[in-house]
């Protein structure tokens, strides 16, 4: 083979000066390429370093939780470079369609928490290469003040599943469970856990045959998941995300976590609550009862936990309110935002307490009866559990909100405001005795507009956006 010297090039010459050029043009091609990277709701913790040069907390807020109109621009505009999202798709589809995660929280968890887990295992689904099980929505009666048993509805019930089909394949479990109903193994953080659910546990895990995909023991035993029976072949009692991330439970196509938890960064869960919310019905039945209720003028909304806080939370200082603060609380906001109109959110029981505020404030409150039931509602928890969904709506739509310390209800409206809405993060506070504590105070400059006005259109998802993604 006959090799041709490279010519050396002159510092002045034109070939030089075009090498330079297309150095200069690598290296913004780079700087975009990192920017597009700390975007990716997967891979912000890799890009730690890149974050601490921000300004501020608000800065990186900025990043995770983008505006609802750039939340429905197409994904090059949201932060995904359109041909890298499409092949990640892709990529994501191919490698899990043999390989599944599921995942159940412990039963005494309510919605809010359901949801809460579901950001963590979108995340360590993606890690893992595996499309993720959805499970159904596990509604507890004594959280909606109501007799008899847990019930259970579909996902994708409360919840559009199309929007978060953006990220990563998803399947519901009562679909899944029409073509597989035998686990591998399945996974639980203790032996007192596993045993609410399985007879047997093994601690630590037993070794795997990378070659068997979903044969380990020859027996099977029957596990309750998610109000249905599964059939695992190895129960195991260890930290789920340490026995996963071993090789030889690669290999496996089915893997059920129980107890799950939740545990996720701010800024991870907020880039990825991006992509998961309510259904349509949900958001058009806040916005009717918005433009009905306050004839769009901006209103301010409060969540006043009561009900089981009221055991829950007495050896916690500051957490529960009385009547008498919580009006306090609400005059001052109003008077600050200079707002006639308050929304509340409660699910105090009738009495005194109760009385004193609707007299001295007179709230605007969600009626259950003004509700149109759709079929699936078919019980008074199922629509306890719509209600409480258009609330969290209405609440995230307000100008200025002040939640509950603690409260899950309180911590999904914040995270509708930032990652759906696209709120300023000064635009809500919580409640702690008489103060309000607030990650960020309003600016100087700020008004009610600055923070109503961005969000009086309801964001929309219809299938024509979901092709765009």
């Amino acid at each position: 083979m006959h090799l041709t010297a490279v010519p050396r090039i002159r510092a002045g010459s034109s070939m030089c000066q075009h090498r330079r050029a297309w150095a200069a043009l690598f290296r913004w091609f780079a700087g975009a390429v990192l920017i597009i990277t700390a975007l990716n709701p997967f891979q912000l913790s890799g890009c730690e370093a890149a974050f601490k040069s921000l300004r501020s907390r608000s800065t990186l807020l900025s990043l995770a939780t983008t505006s609802v109109l750039e939340s429905q621009r197409p994904a090059s505009k949201a932060g995904l470079h359109p041909r890298k999202a499409k092949q990640t798709h892709a990529a994501s589809t191919s490698t899990a369609a043999k390989k599944y995660l599921l995942f159940d929280v412990d039963p005494l968890e309510g919605v809010n928490m359901q949801l809460k887990a579901l950001l963590s295992h979108v995340r360590w689904a993606n890690s893992l290469g595996r499309t993720l099980v959805v499970p159904r929505v596990r509604l507890l009666p004594q959280h909606a003040h109501l007799p008899g048993g847990e019930q259970f509805v579909r996902w994708s019930l409360l919840y559009n599943l199309t929007v978060l089909r953006q990220l990563h394949p998803v399947v519901e479990l009562d679909d899944f469970m029409t073509f597989n109903r035998t686990v591998a193994v399945a996974l639980f953080p203790s032996a007192q856990a596993a045993a609410q659910a399985a007879s047997s546990c093994v601690s630590p895990p037993l070794q795997v045959d990378p070659n068997l995909s979903s044969t380990l023991l020859g027996r099977k035993q029957g596990v309750a998941f998610n109000g249905v029976r599964l059939y695992v072949e190895q129960v195991v009692c260890s930290a789920p995300d340490a026995v996963l991330r071993r090789r030889n439970y690669h290999s496996l196509e089915t893997v059920a976590v129980g107890h799950a938890t939740g545990e996720l960064e701010p800024r991870q869960a907020l880039a990825i609550r991006r992509f998961v919310r309510f259904t349509e019905d949900i958001y058009e039945a806040a916005r009717r009862f918005v433009s009905r209720t306050f004839n769009d003028e901006p209103f301010v909304a409060l969540h006043w936990r009561q009900g089981d806080f009221i055991q829950l939370r007495a050896g916690q200082p500051g957490v529960l309110q009385s009547g008498d603060s919580l009006v306090s609380h609400a005059r001052q906001l109003m008077a600050a935002r200079r707002v006639r109109c308050v929304f509340l959110a409660t699910d105090a029981k009738e009495g005194e307490e109760l009385q004193l505020v609707m007299h001295e404030l007179g709230p605007s409150r969600l009626a259950l009866a003004s509700i149109q039931r759709p079929r699936w509602a078919e019980s008074p928890l199922q629509m306890h559990a719509l209600a409480a969904s258009i609330e969290i709506v209405i609440c995230a739509m307000a100008a200025d909100f002040l939640g509950t310390q603690t409260s899950s209800f309180s911590m999904s409206v914040v995270f509708e405001r930032l990652a759906v809405f696209g709120l300023p993060e000064w635009a809500w506070g919580d409640m702690v005795g008489d103060t309000v504590v607030r990650l960020q105070e309003w600016p100087g400059n700020a008004s009610v507009a600055s923070s109503y006005g961005r969000r009086r259109t309801i964001p929309t998802w219809t299938s024509r956006n979901a092709k765009q993604m």
